[in-house]
């Protein structure tokens, strides 16, 4: 029961179904078919798939089935399908006397005909030749004008017309058909007669087409002629007759390479001339037509399983069903001598026979899962690993060779013994039987797999943690080197001749290793190809993979994709071996490969344009679309890739807009672009198949998008126009309100500035005499003590002092980078009263560029003058002055803090009072002054806040704290003082 569900599982279409034969796609009417009664199959020189059936005639791209019908049709059905080479178009006819055609996607029929047709032909020449019951017919394409061709020869049937049947035409436009046992061909005007059977026997023959002469072959295959040095002769080849014998044939087809395939109701038969082959294919198939495509892919009709696809002619699989009907998995592969060794996860070990072409299963219990298959070529026998016990296979007969081994995943042998790898280490025993301990390891890790070396006489292996080398050292083999340390290596494999290592790794990574131990990445998979084995064979490097299998170049790193749309019967392969010209791959089914599918040139795709849509409604495809910008179109075009069975993608781009290509679905009816960018733009549509391959050809659509009016030149002008009479009366308007504002302002900013500057004035006046002052004063100690060395010194510092002081006081702002030259100087020279208990820091954070920085200038000297004068001088012990710039927030305001340890604000006022010092209130007063003049020009320029440090223990002062904020000044910015 479940075998039998599997099997009506796999009469799905998009499903590869199986058995002895080439693997094929099945379209019926559960993928979509229109019937699953085909009659006939053809294509025509745009590459579509034509198809008339019980359910009548049908156009196929691929992926959608396309009907074609009229009112005037009196039967649904549709057969006989030929295209005109003249005018392109599509004939058939149905079963109730009717003829058709198909031009510019219109269905037509003929009204003036009238009678049964046996079959259609084309001259090329503006004529159809209609072969029926009442004779042969010639129909005028340009006026769809009768004629009947001449009829002397004929021999008349029952009801006394004359009659013809199967009538074709083959590459030089001759045309063949049937009366009686008679074959006439006509040419240039003239017919011939071939007469094929004695006047007392009527045969009817089958003709078959797309041939160069056609072969000529009875209903009942019992007769076959060829023509052969100019003439008809029996060709009487054994091996055909009796294949053909008991079968009724529906159709001959010769195709590109010269086979001949004879459609039956009990299968297809295939018959190779040149090597005098013959072989029944698909024998449970009823075949009603079929025909060779453009892309190498056979199609073939048959009367109740719908339209076979065969990608790939040449490959042959076989499947094996388990005894609860699940289909065998086959996970290891050995091909020897004549025959190929399956081990799977059935515990059975199944041998084909290439010479017979038989499958063999042979038993062996316990069930389980093999670790690995191994044909010792020397012992003339398979050994093979389940259950941690190794097992020789010969003659048909089993025997445990090894109880006390490991999960093996891979044997090999040399001269002097097996390597065997393991999910446990790596081992080297001299015997198969030997057990695998500790004393025969090489190394503990997760072994994978093995193969020589192609430059000297070690051995690579790939593991879970890399690839090693194996070298002999004495009696025993050890790693020698290690690549790649850390990545799980698949599969590895040689080339001799390249002298070269190649090993794929877990992520898809593709590297070679040469003979001076460069490793080189030679190719990066996609993240869903999962390889399974790398193998090199033929020049050729064969990646084993979910996906199919991958052959890349080594030369050109040119990589190809074999799957179920090339011809695979699945695409999940677990391994492959070799053998002559023949890969043989294990997965699903044992599948048989001919190397040269692997070099066959594959043809590209082609997309074609179908229909141009403005808005919903359907336009001339001219060389200039012109639309307008907010109109929506819909491009519809017909991506023809058969192989790809629906596998493949549009992809499409505005030339100049973006150059990237935009990919929609190959199930996709329409593009649709409901925005387009104005002026003359161009659309290219191109199709990717199913192994990445660009399509032959790119679609390109040349349109002018018009552009919304208030794009257009003349609103440009409107509106310029239209700006410049309103800006010129607003201009009027303001420039009147502004002088009118401009007379009031001008006499109070007049006050202001005389008031302004006589303060500043005023101000430097008085503090410029007042600094001088104390710093004379600091330098007088000097003089006094007859330090003529320090008096120089300081005298030095105190006119440089004084020339910057009087350059600054000219300017109303300074770089913070000149304004730290005059404080350290004025510090300086503050300092040398101090004796050797004074010292003081300039802090400042890296963001602050001092070089670009402007701020007003003196406006820290006087703060630091009275650190000096009110705190420290009065200050016993040690003395500290700190200076420290930073930003506050987003650079904008420049925090500068000022501490000292002196006396405190207190302390320093009681002192003044004491001396009656006036002058310090006058020099406070005229900076706050300052700072007002400044504050008032720029709002909150300067900030200022001075409090006393005091102690925590006796809430006594131990300095004086000031924080100066000041929002720094741009460079091009004008003075402010």
């Amino acid at each position: 029961m479940k075998k039998g569900f599997y099997l009506i599982l796999f009469v799905c279409f998009q499903h590869v179904l199986l058995g002895q034969y080439p693997p094929y796609f099945q379209n019926n009417v559960e993928s979509g078919a229109p019937s699953n009664e085909i009659y006939w199959v053809s294509q025509d020189n745009k590459g579509f798939i034509w198809i008339g059936c019980d359910a009548g005639l049908y156009r196929f791209n691929g992926i959608r089935y396309e009907h074609f019908s009229s009112d005037e049709l009196s039967a649904r059905s549709a057969t006989g399908v030929i295209q005109s080479k003249t005018t392109g178009r599509i004939y058939a006819y149905n079963f109730n006397r009717q003829l058709f055609y198909v031009e510019k996607n219109k269905l037509k029929v003929i009204s003036n005909w009238k009678g049964l047709v046996n079959g259609l032909a084309d001259d090329g020449k503006g004529s159809i030749w209609i072969s029926s019951n009442e004779g042969t017919f010639k129909l005028n394409e340009r006026n769809n004008e009768l004629s009947i061709v001449p009829s002397s020869k004929y021999l008349k049937g029952p009801t006394q017309l004359n009659y013809s049947t199967h009538c074709i035409s083959d590459s030089a436009g001759r045309i063949y058909y049937q009366n009686d046992s008679n074959i006439f061909i006509w040419q240039n005007g003239k017919s011939k007669k071939v007469h094929l059977a004695s006047k007392n026997k009527t045969i009817s023959f089958v003709l078959s087409r797309h041939s160069q002469r056609p072969w000529i072959i009875s209903f009942n295959g019992e007769k076959i002629y060829r023509f052969i040095q100019g003439k008809y002769q029996d060709y009487k080849n054994s091996k055909l007759l009796n294949v053909l014998r008991g079968k009724k044939i529906n159709f001959i087809y010769e195709s590109k390479d010269r086979k001949l395939w004879i459609g039956t109701y009990t299968g297809l038969v295939c018959h190779n001339p040149k090597n005098n082959t013959t072989e029944l294919l698909y024998n449970h198939f009823s075949f009603s037509f079929g025909i060779e495509d453009n892309e190498g892919n056979y199609w073939f009709s048959t009367l109740h399983n719908g339209l076979i696809l065969i990608p790939n002619i040449k490959v042959r699989s076989w499947r094996t069903f388990s005894q609860t009907g699940d289909v065998e998995q086959f996970t290891h592969i050995w091909s020897a001598n004549k025959e190929v060794f399956l081990g799977g996860a059935n515990g059975f070990i199944t041998v084909f026979n290439t010479q017979t072409g038989t499958l063999q299963k042979h038993l062996h219990e316990p069930l389980s899962d093999m670790g690995t298959i191994y044909f010792d070529s020397k012992d003339d026998c398979l050994y093979f690993n389940k259950l941690n016990c190794i097992y020789k296979f010969k003659n048909d007969n089993f025997e445990l060779v090894n109880k006390n081994s490991r999960p093996i995943k891979c044997i090999l042998r040399n001269s002097q013994g097996y390597f065997i790898l393991s999910s446990q280490g790596l081992f080297f025993a001299t015997s198969i039987s030997d057990s695998l301990t500790i004393n025969n390891m090489i190394d503990q890790d997760w072994y994978r797999d093995i193969s020589p070396s192609p430059f000297s006489s070690s051995f690579f292996a790939a593991t879970n943690s890399g690839l090693v080398r194996i070298e002999k050292r004495g009696k025993s083999f050890k790693i020698t080197k290690k690549y790649l340390k850390g990545r799980q290596v698949i599969s590895i494999c040689s080339d001799s001749q390249r002298k070269k290592i190649y090993f794929c790794s877990f992520d898809g990574s593709i590297y070679s290793l040469d003979i001076n131990n460069k490793i080189k990445k030679i190719k990066q998979l996609g993240e869903n190809v999962r390889v399974n084995q790398i193998r090199y064979y033929a020049n050729r490097i064969f990646l084993v993979s979910n996906k199919g299998i991958l052959t890349l170049n080594p030369k050109t790193q040119k990589i190809l994709l074999f799957n179920t749309s090339s011809g695979l019967a699945s695409n999940n392969i677990r391994s492959i071996d070799f053998s002559g010209n023949l890969c043989w791959a294990s997965g699903e089914q044992l599948q048989r490969i001919p190397l040269s599918v692997f070099k066959d040139k594959k043809i590209r795709a082609r997309i074609l344009p179908r229909k141009i849509l403005v808005n919903g409604k359907s336009i001339a495809s001219n060389k200039l679309i012109e639309i307008d910008h907010n109109d929506k179109l819909t491009l519809i075009v017909d991506g023809l890739s058969y192989r790809s069975n629906g596998n493949f993608q549009f992809a499409y781009r505005i030339k100049g807009l973006n150059e990237n290509w935009i990919k929609v679905p190959g199930e996709a009816e329409k593009i649709d672009f409901a925005s387009l960018p104005t002026g003359n733009i161009s659309i290219e549509i191109k199709l990717i198949d199913y192994a990445g391959q660009d399509s032959l050809n790119v679609i390109r659509y040349k349109l002018h998008v018009s552009p919304p009016f208030w794009q257009r030149w003349w609103f440009y002008v409107l509106i310029t126009l239209s700006a410049l009479v309103l800006a010129s009366g607003i201009f009027r308007i303001r420039l009147k309100a502004l002088r009118r504002k401009q007379k009031k302002e001008l006499k109070h900013l007049r006050l202001e500035n005389e008031l302004g500057l006589t303060q500043q004035s005023a101000l430097k006046a008085q503090m410029n005499p007042h600094f001088l002052f104390n710093v004379l004063n600091s330098i007088k100690g000097y003089i006094y003590d007859n330090d003529k060395k320090n008096a120089a010194k300081y005298l030095n510092d105190f006119s440089i002092l004084v020339r910057k002081v009087l350059e600054m006081s000219a300017n109303s702002h300074v770089s913070l980078k000149e304004e730290l030259e005059v404080l350290e100087l004025y510090i300086r020279l503050e300092a040398m009263l101090m004796n050797d208990d004074f010292e003081y820091n300039i802090i400042i954070d890296d963001n602050v560029d001092v070089s670009n920085i402007q701020i007003p200038a003196l406006v820290i000297q006087p703060y630091i003058e009275n650190a000096f004068k009110h705190g420290l001088r009065h200050k016993v012990g040690r003395k500290t002055l700190s200076l420290e710039f930073s930003f506050l927030s987003k650079e904008e305001i420049l925090s500068i803090r000022i501490y000292d340890n002196g006396i405190g604000r207190e302390e320093s006022r009681k002192i003044n009072e004491k001396n009656s010092n006036k002058y310090s209130s006058f020099a406070t007063n005229a900076l706050k002054q300052r700072l007002n003049l400044l504050n008032q020009k720029k709002p909150d320029l300067v900030g200022v806040e001075i409090r006393d440090v005091k102690s925590e223990e006796t809430n006594l002062s131990v300095g004086t704290e000031i924080i100066i904020r000041i929002h720094i000044y741009e460079k091009d910015e004008s003075n402010i003082d």
